[in-house]
């Protein structure tokens, strides 16, 4: 789900699901798990540095947009 539309479909979204948010810096997807902590999300983690970081030190290989 894109992160700008997790507010108007958080209704999709379970509380008792484990849930990674990401974008490609991290920081759209940083705003987003702080909305669904606030509004009762335990089970939320952002990833953080975003996919960018992500293919810098998991996956070199990973395609950079």
């Amino acid at each position: 789900m894109p992160v700008a539309q997790v507010p108007s479909r958080v209704n999709e979204l379970s509380t008792a699901d484990e849930i990674v948010v990401y974008c490609k810096s991290g920081i759209r997807s940083a705003r987003i798990t702080n909305f669904l902590r606030e509004i009762g999300f335990r089970k939320v983690k952002n990833l953080v540095g975003g996919i960018d970081e992500w293919a810098e030190r998991i996956d070199p290989e990973m395609a950079k947009y």
